[in-house]
């Protein structure tokens, strides 16, 4: 007890670093009840939030000028589950869109191409989380970046298109310091994954059943099953399936609601 309450202590001291103090938050955490975590985000949700931001973008920036090694990847896991117990107990206000372009900015770096596969991967279950938290209040551009993160480019050959065009594609740097070797980036085996996480999300991971379904409906099914989506009307009929991928891109910049 008296060493969480040091914890604690230390997460306060706003001498320490960033990452520093929320490395202290969350051993504070583990050591809490759900009951005590809610109450704690309820105060400092926002404190958190500016502490996660920056310890992001602070090592980002130290890594792109070669001033530290590559951060450990027991440092994101603090700042991934930092993150995802901000969308468990900060639901509410977060689903009013509070600090919205920070979220989305600092989801958008997380799932950026260059990044390592297990770290899109946590970034992509924390976009998917953000989503199903603002609910009916998401915009296109947050669900485009779900599109945009999962990227269908590998197959299109197999179809005889070239590329899937989206109206937002996540930034092609290396953010995180985590950069990967050419034969890892963009592959087929990545893609499915992350369509995966997105199936086993809407399966067993959320009770906005019917928003999801919806979201899918309208983001993947034209370019998975064109036929299918011609007969339901989620397609035009005169739309050739080579044209469906640069068709649907244009619905997207339209900003079409989901």
């Amino acid at each position: 007890m008296k060493n969480n309450k040091k914890k604690l202590n230390l997460f306060h001291d706003k001498t320490k670093p960033s990452l520093k103090r929320l490395k202290a938050l969350s051993e504070y955490l583990a050591n809490v009840t759900n009951e005590e975590q809610n109450k704690f985000f309820k105060n400092t949700h926002a404190e958190i939030f500016s502490l996660i931001t920056s310890s992001f973008h602070g090592r980002v920036t130290s890594v792109r000028k070669n001033k530290i090694k590559l951060p450990s990847n027991s440092d994101y896991n603090i700042l991934f589950g930092l993150t995802e117990k901000l969308f468990h107990y900060s639901k509410d206000i977060i689903q009013s869109r509070w600090e919205f372009e920070g979220f989305f900015e600092l989801l958008e770096f997380i799932c950026s191409i260059n990044n390592k596969p297990t770290t899109r991967e946590k970034g992509f279950h924390l976009l998917l989380l953000f989503v199903n938290t603002l609910g009916e209040n998401v915009d296109n551009r947050t669900l485009s970046l779900i599109q945009s993160a999962i990227n269908f480019d590998p197959f299109m050959k197999d179809y005889g298109v070239n590329s899937v065009r989206l109206t937002i594609v996540p930034i092609t740097t290396p953010v995180l310091g985590t950069s990967v070797k050419e034969k890892y980036k963009n592959t087929k085996e990545e893609r499915l994954k992350l369509f995966n996480i997105l199936l086993d999300f809407i399966s067993h991971k959320t009770t906005n059943i019917e928003f999801w379904i919806h979201l899918f409906l309208k983001s993947f099914i034209p370019t998975l099953y064109p036929n299918i989506a011609k007969q339901t009307g989620l397609l035009r009929e005169d739309i050739g399936n080579n044209l469906i991928f640069s068709f649907y891109s244009i619905r997207l910049q339209n900003h079409q609601c989901f």
